[in-house]
């Protein structure tokens, strides 16, 4: 997924006539993948070198292969990539490491928020929400969202047994608003990324449902924000809990 990703926003970038390194992005997709799979101490030690890795490599690359043409768009891509996509994996991998049921947890507010925007905004969208970006999301798609992730995140607190989730309901109740609006935002961040890039969907891999990045567009950004979180308030210890 990650790997796929990765090379979806290359493509994307190739039709705006950027000219980057996949190899470079893919490797250091990779690498933070397998950061992901570590400790909590050792991926904490583990992810600046391989930011700074990507870092020197993405350099090194532009300038033997393409020496000053497109450095100033090609070095960012390669780098955003693995950033974008693999990280936020890799974050979810750490996560998981609490339990299946955390992971879970993102994973049903993401989803839950997703599809509740959708039918929200088909049956009572007026008001967009970004017009500039995506003309169909509405505003009242996007509370519908939010409130569906409330309670979805709510019920999964109520019938998950205590032992197996242990989550004060202040911290479920912050994060069901925090993916909430993660979940829209990397909704939104893709659909720019896509109309800049004059394209319908990323890809074509996952027939009638476009690209890997269509699909987890709003996950990314949710893990990313779940994981800080946690980080911030504690959670987030080294082994499994």
């Amino acid at each position: 997924m990650a790997l796929w990703g990765t090379y979806e926003l290359h493509y994307m970038g190739q039709q705006k006539g950027i000219r980057s390194s996949l190899n470079v992005s893919l490797v250091a997709s990779t690498a933070f993948v397998a950061c992901g799979l570590l400790e909590h101490v050792p991926f904490l030690r583990a992810v600046p070198v391989v930011i700074v890795a990507l870092l020197v490599a993405s350099f090194a690359a532009q300038v033997y292969r393409r020496g000053t043409e497109d450095a100033f768009l090609g070095v960012p891509l390669n780098m955003f990539g693995p950033l974008y996509v693999a990280l936020p994996v890799a974050l979810g991998f750490q996560i998981l490491k609490l339990g299946q049921w955390w992971l879970l947890f993102v994973l049903a507010g993401v989803w839950a928020c997703d599809i509740a925007a959708y039918y929200t905004g088909r049956l009572l969208g007026a008001h967009s929400l970004a017009p500039g970006v995506s003309p169909k999301k509405t505003w009242e798609g996007a509370v519908g969202g939010a409130l569906a992730c409330v309670a979805v995140c709510a019920a999964f607190k109520y019938w998950v047994p205590p032992e197996a989730f242990r989550l004060e309901w202040i911290h479920v109740l912050v994060l069901a608003c925090i993916i909430a609006v993660a979940a829209e935002a990397g909704d939104l961040a893709e659909s720019c990324l896509k109309r800049d890039a004059g394209v319908k969907d990323s890809g074509s891999i996952m027939l009638g449902h476009g690209g890997i990045l269509d699909r987890i567009d709003s996950l990314l950004f949710a893990l990313g924000a779940v994981y800080s979180y946690l980080l911030l308030v504690g959670h987030m210890v080294p082994g499994p809990r």
